[in-house]
This record gives structure tokens, C-alpha cells and sequence, in this order.
């Protein structure tokens, strides 16, 4: 009876360290995704500490500017939601909505284009090359897990 004790509390810790090793390896898989999805400054090769700083600067002033406009596109996806899911939706609040949404969207890539394009400005021309070639890279990755996020398998 202690053998079977025993053996039943060894499977069931090896399948925990088990778990818990696959979650490890999970979470490096995340952060190795993330980071294809995120350009980092290391994608850029030989850059001066001059660089980065200005690039470091550059994608700061980016979030603060585009943080609320993403906090405002949310709002409306939530509102939106609420407006599409009622009994009697009214089109014309919905159509509007959607032209909001459009309008932020605009905003939100125009000042990601700003920000490229002054990040370019800094970069030698061989820096240049790198960062274009990776940024189609990530954004093509991008677009197939885009594509495939809602398969389940």
C-alpha cells in the first residue's frame, strides 16, 4: 500500500515539474513572438549610443501620443458592440460610429508612419536596409497571425 502511495505521489509530481518546464518554454516562445511583433532596437545593426537614445525618444513620445487614441478606439469598439448587439440597432449610430473609428484608426497610422520615418532619418543607409527588411518581415508574420488568430484547432 506505501509502494502504490508512493508511486502515485511520483507520477504526480513528475507531471508537475513536466507542466511546469512546458509553461517555461511557453512563455519563451511568447516572448520570442512578442518580440517579432515589437521591433527592438537590436534588429539595427552598429548603432551609436547616440542612436538609440534618439530612437528610445522617438518611440516614447509615440506611445504617449498614439495611448490615447488607442484608449478612445477601444471606447468605441465597446460602444460599438453594445449598438450592434441591441434588438433595434440603429444603422446611422452604428455608421457614424464606424466613421469615428475610421478617423482614429487614420490618426493612429499616420503617426506610426511619422515615427518610422524619423527613426529612418537617424539610420545610415546600410541601417536603413536592415530595419525596412526586418519591419516587412515582422509586418508579414504579423498579417498571418492575424489571419490565422481565430482558427482553433
Amino acid at each position: 500500500m506505501k509502494r502504490i502511495t508512493f508511486l502515485i505521489v511520483a507520477v504526480i509530481v513528475i507531471s508537475a515539474a513536466a507542466i511546469a518546464q512546458d509553461k517555461g518554454e511557453m512563455d519563451g516562445k511568447k516572448k520570442m513572438e512578442m518580440a517579432q511583433y515589437h521591433p527592438k532596437q537590436e534588429m539595427i545593426p552598429d548603432l551609436t549610443d547616440e542612436q538609440r537614445e534618439a530612437i528610445k525618444t522617438i518611440r516614447t513620445n509615440g506611445r504617449k501620443q498614439t495611448l490615447p487614441i488607442h484608449n478612445q478606439l477601444e471606447e468605441k469598439k465597446a460602444k460599438m458592440k453594445t449598438l450592434a448587439t441591441v434588438d433595434s440597432p440603429d444603422m446611422t449610430q452604428i455608421d457614424a460610429l464606424i466613421d469615428e473609428m475610421s478617423g482614429l484608426q487614420a490618426e493612429l497610422m499616420k503617426t506610426k508612419s511619422r515615427q518610422i520615418q524619423e527613426i529612418r532619418s537617424l539610420l545610415t543607409d546600410e541601417q536603413q536596409l536592415a530595419f525596412d527588411a526586418k519591419k516587412h518581415k515582422m509586418k508579414e508574420k504579423f498579417r498571418h497571425h492575424q489571419q490565422h488568430k481565430d482558427c482553433k484547432f
